[in-house]
């Protein structure tokens, strides 16, 4: 099967599964809930489909399918509209731009589908979830603003859109790792025209490395170790990383870290080693943050710390 005759399959049946879903049973007297519209919008109102934490309109569609630009209201049914439903505007081939409203939480499943000619979107404070391919297949999309608001971008959000999307955001905001997950453009919103990363990823380093034997260590006695991650750039890591302590080279214990913000020693969250040397000698005890490189850095090579440990 062609991929443009899958995507619409999956657009149809998810259409198909949405007006399935949307029939409410009640014995054998099942009720339809049918979509309202006031001036010319489709919407659902805050009785059904609720978010978790979105109550009020959603819009689903406008009957001028060949609208050049929309301007969704704020509210609908006298509530406010809270989100974009499912597939709303999905085909709308000659809408080139949109107009959110200030009160909007969610922008859903395939919202914008394969809107060819839209080419900038500004989303706004307070939006909170992107869902799967809202903006998929919008293959002129070039510039999309993201607030620090969202949480949550589905990893098909943009699927086949334009390879010179430029995602337009804050540095360390969930659409900035979310840009550079996926290898999409990026320009700080505080620099507007200002691509790229250089300069603007975090650096991590090991902050300390210490033992808390106060005598001398011998065989077959365990010994403790703790260390502990910095961050010395102003960009935090946004996400969480891995760990690693090795002695004379050899991977022994290993943990996962929480995220560190920027220009950050953290103290609060110590990383723990309990080693039992079975022989007396030289050891060579080293932790590693970042070890595996999920986070990208300005400086890749100062992610590791080592301290002796002589055994009797």
């Amino acid at each position: 099967m062609m991929m443009g005759g899958w995507h619409q399959m999956k657009k149809t049946l998810s259409i198909l599964l949405l007006f399935s879903l949307i029939g409410v049973a009640c014995g054998a007297n099942a009720t339809v809930v049918q979509p309202r519209n006031e001036n010319g919008w489709t919407f659902y109102d805050s009785r059904y489909f609720n978010y978790s934490n979105a109550y009020g309109a959603k819009v689903g569609g406008c009957s001028d399918r060949y609208a050049q630009s929309l301007d969704i209201p704020d509210t609908l049914g006298g509530e406010p509209v809270v989100a974009v439903f499912s597939f709303a505007f999905s085909g709308f081939y000659n809408l080139g731009s949109v107009t959110f409203p200030d009160g909007l939480i969610v922008i859903d499943e395939g919202a914008f589908y394969e809107c060819d000619t839209l080419t900038s979107i500004e989303l706004p404070e307070g939006l909170e979830t992107i869902g799967e391919e809202a903006f998929a297949y919008c293959s002129r999309l070039t510039r999309i603003v993201i607030p620090e608001s969202v949480t949550e971008i589905a990893d098909t959000a943009f699927d086949f859109s334009s390879a010179d999307l430029t995602i337009v955001a804050a540095y360390g905001s969930v659409a900035w790792g979310y840009a550079l997950e996926h290898d999409i453009l990026f320009e700080d919103i505080a620099e507007p025209g200002v691509q790229g990363y250089e300069g603007n990823y975090p650096d991590l380093i090991v902050q300390l490395i210490r033992t808390t034997s106060t005598a001398k260590d011998y065989a077959d006695k365990t010994v403790h170790y703790e260390a502990c991650a910095g961050n010395i750039n102003p960009t935090g890591t946004n996400q969480s990383f891995h760990v690693m302590w090795y002695v004379n080279g050899i991977a022994v214990s290993y943990d996962s870290h929480v995220a560190v913000p920027g220009n950050t020693a953290d103290y609060n969250n110590i990383s723990h080693l309990y080693y039992t040397p079975t022989s007396a000698g030289d050891y060579i005890i080293t932790f590693s943050v970042d070890y595996d490189n999920e986070i990208t850095e300005t400086d890749e090579t100062n992610n590791k710390m080592q301290i002796n440990l002589r055994v009797y």
